[in-house]
């Protein structure tokens, strides 16, 4: 989660700095966010953190982490058992059961990763349409909300933009969008940014 927010940070940050619109508000808006960021992982504790991160460089030294690549392996097998339309929406612990990989203590049901699960339930096909939507998305809504003229209400739209990217790289290791709260919050954060790009459309 702290890696895929400083993803979207970045990325957002990077789209600011290619338009040259980052100024001196954004500046002092990202020097602060850097400055919280920091004070709260001290204050969760910042030795485990670290241990966290550091663990990314040796898969095998953290449990958690180990556990999520056998599990990617096994959802890689799902895969090529059932490549064209998967195994159905929904049906992911059941195909767990024939990979279950050694060494993992129960039935998963989720893969913690929501593309490869998808990909494992939708096969190529739906993901195919899962890429394009994403693809449309990405480019009628999210990128015009990022990279628009400045009005009173940019600032509200990009704050969503950034939460839907963070969210959208959660989800490469984990399963946030199958939490109702999480899924609940991304999906106010894109009706905010498609309801504010269709009122620029409609001049309002």
């Amino acid at each position: 989660a702290v890696l895929a927010l400083l993803g979207a940070f970045f990325l957002y940050g990077g789209a600011l700095a290619v338009q040259g619109r980052f100024g001196r508000m954004e500046t002092a808006a990202a020097v602060l966010l850097l400055v919280v960021a920091v004070s709260l992982s001290f204050w969760l504790g910042a030795g485990p953190l670290a241990q966290k991160l550091k663990a990314i460089g040796n898969v095998e030294s953290e449990p958690s982490l180990y556990s999520r690549v056998l599990g990617y392996r096994a959802t890689v097998d799902i895969i090529q058992s059932f490549p064209l339309a998967g195994t159905g929406l929904g049906t992911f612990p059941h195909a767990w059961k024939h990979v279950y990989p050694p060494g993992t203590a129960s039935v998963w049901h989720e893969a913690h990763n929501d593309y490869l699960q998808l990909f494992a339930e939708a096969g190529a096909a739906g993901f195919a349409i899962f890429l394009a939507g994403l693809a449309i998305f990405a480019w009628r809504y999210l990128l015009p909300g990022i990279l628009g003229r400045r009005s009173p209400q940019s600032y509200a739209v990009h704050g969503a933009a950034v939460g839907i990217v963070a969210a959208a790289l959660h989800s490469a290791v984990d399963f946030p969008l199958q939490v109702a709260g999480c899924a609940v919050l991304f999906v106010v954060l894109s009706a905010a940014v498609v309801s504010h790009r269709r009122l620029v459309e409609a001049g309002a």
